[in-house]
């Protein structure tokens, strides 16, 4: 299976980075860039729906000669990662990037953004229509939808719920929404047939 093969390919990238005497310096990060749904939310995979199935991955950072383990209490996000590690490399981050230095998070909440594919719609229903917001925190997980009623998930209390809403309110009016194409791209053979290779058409 993937986590089988994962294990495989990782083995072999350390015993690589050993015979060239190149592991005990090195920065290691592991992380995946989404989650998959297991029939939970009556899913597959993880297209187009922002439920914690989906946000939440394994992260996982060595530095050079590590061998103690520091879990983090607070919530990361992988823009979490330029910020923690620029300094070790003597870099500087622009006030611009979104994350935080680790050690900083906080209890700050996690929000992600999905905007509608009018191709899924047509291939998978209408449950997949409109676009969709995730706001989650140590209390509270709030899904909201421009095409169906919002949903919750956790034991929040009424208070938590409504400053889950009024928060999610305020960076919503922050952020720009993200201008999109309305012409489709023109793909190479070799663009499609790559992208054919991942799924993705």
């Amino acid at each position: 299976g993937e986590v089988h093969d994962l294990d495989t390919a990782l083995g072999k990238l350390f015993s690589e980075l050993r015979a060239r005497g190149l592991y005990e310096n090195a920065w290691i990060v592991i992380t995946g860039d989404h989650g998959e749904f297991l029939g939970e939310h009556r899913l597959l995979g993880h297209a187009s729906e922002l439920y914690e199935e989906a946000l939440r991955v394994p992260l996982f950072v060595r530095s050079p000669g590590g061998t103690q383990r520091r879990p983090i209490s607070g919530q990361v996000q992988l823009v979490d990662i330029l910020p923690s590690l620029a300094p070790h490399f003597g870099l500087s981050v622009s006030g611009a990037v979104d994350g935080l230095p680790f050690d900083e998070v906080g209890t700050r909440a996690a929000v992600a953004e999905h905007f509608e594919y009018p191709q899924f719609v047509d291939a998978f229903g209408p449950r997949f229509a409109g676009d969709r917001r995730a706001w989650i925190d140590a209390e509270t997980r709030l899904y909201t939808f421009t095409a169906r009623p919002t949903e919750w998930e956790g034991d929040a209390t009424t208070e938590a719920k409504l400053g889950a809403v009024r928060s999610l309110s305020t960076w919503i009016s922050k952020h720009a929404p993200m201008e999109r194409s309305q012409t489709q791209p023109e793909l190479s053979p070799e663009e499609r047939r790559r992208l054919e290779g991942l799924g993705y058409l």
